[in-house]
């Protein structure tokens, strides 16, 4: 019998090992926050954290403006999707669209260590305010900078679910300066 011990763990022992091994694999890491954003909710002054992606062979960017709790978990997030890589000033949309590629805006309200999402706010579409307006985007140093304004009401969903918030957020004389990171 110890033989037959002594033989399935000399075959199963390294096999364990091996697939530990695999799930050691690094997942990637978010890009860091880099640069500074500002804007006025609802009227009042707040600072943000920033950073912006480029998914490489793609002519977007995504740009994400966060607020943080005092122990670095994300409490709200504006995010910006298929905004052009150009120098322009984009209008916003609020349904995501993968085939067409324009621009998009959400905002996210967080809860607990950042990962628990709150409540989803869509963009008002009908508002002027709506846009991304990219006024320098440096080629080698990779920083860009910018304004928008955005007008946000919560989905109907969580607003059930999450009474104590905000039924619309209004973001205007909003500014980001940051560097894109490529993936």
């Amino acid at each position: 019998m110890r033989f037959y011990k002594l033989w399935f763990w000399l075959l199963l022992g390294p096999l364990s090992v091996a697939s530990c091994e695999k799930d050691k694999v690094e997942t990637p890491q978010p890009p860091e926050y880099w640069g500074e954003a500002s804007a006025l909710l609802d009227g009042n002054p707040v600072d943000f954290s920033v950073y912006a992606t480029h998914v490489n062979g793609e002519a977007h960017l995504s740009i994400f403006i966060d607020t943080l709790s005092e122990e670095g978990f994300t409490r709200g997030s504006i995010f910006f999707d298929f905004i052009p890589a150009h120098i322009g000033k984009y209008g916003l949309r609020k349904e995501y669209d993968e085939e067409k590629k324009l621009p998009y805006a959400g905002y996210s309200a967080s809860g607990s260590d950042g990962d628990a999402v709150l409540a989803h706010y869509h963009l008002v579409e009908r508002d002027t305010l709506n846009y991304v307006d990219l006024i320098s985007l440096e080629d080698v140093s990779q920083e860009i900078s910018g304004t928008f304004e955005a007008y946000f009401a919560i989905d109907t969903i969580f607003k059930d679910l999450q009474p104590q918030l905000a039924d619309t957020l209004k973001f205007t004389q909003g500014y980001f300066h940051t560097k894109i990171y490529k993936f």
